[in-house]
């Protein structure tokens, strides 16, 4: 099991208008989704992981 923190989202959240925050972060993860039908290669995969991560967050 892994635990996992909210610190990326908590830091926007406090420096900037919450509803704007959580609207982006829904966004970004849309997009990202989105364009993981898109796939060409491996390390695309790796790079939309790892901001899908971020924006899960």
């Amino acid at each position: 099991m892994v635990i996992r923190l909210p610190i990326f989202g908590g830091i926007l959240k406090t420096k900037f208008n919450p509803k704007i925050t959580i609207v982006s972060i829904v966004f970004l993860w849309s997009v990202m989704q989105i364009m993981m039908a898109w796939v060409i290669s491996l390390m695309v995969i790796i790079i939309y992981r790892i901001i899908l991560g971020i924006a899960e967050e």
